[in-house]
């Protein structure tokens, strides 16, 4: 599971897709969930690297979801919970799915 050097995203595109146009690929949108949760393997990551030096929208698209994971990593404080509490939520979750 490769990620995309920081070298590799940085970069702005080439040429490709303007900044207005929307991506008509769909893996595009898939791939990228799977690049910034790190989930990505070889093939999602080799066509992910290709992609984004292409095209505009997908570059922007990876660089505020990459942002807001990184913003969100430094400024969520991680804190233990009662067992009692993740159970209470766990069940009002399955009660509103069912």
């Amino acid at each position: 599971m490769a990620t995309p050097t920081t070298n590799q995203l940085n970069d702005t595109p080439k040429q490709g897709n303007s900044g207005t146009e929307k991506c008509n690929d769909p893996r595009c949108i898939e791939t990228l969930q799977l690049i910034i949760d790190g989930q990505a393997g070889p093939e999602d990551d080799a066509f992910f690297q290709s992609h984004i030096q292409e095209c505009m929208p997908c570059y922007r698209k990876y660089s505020l979801e990459k942002s807001i994971k990184d913003v969100l990593l430094l400024k969520v404080e991680k804190k233990c919970v009662p067992s009692e509490l993740i159970n209470a939520i766990k069940e009002k979750i399955k009660a509103t799915t069912v």
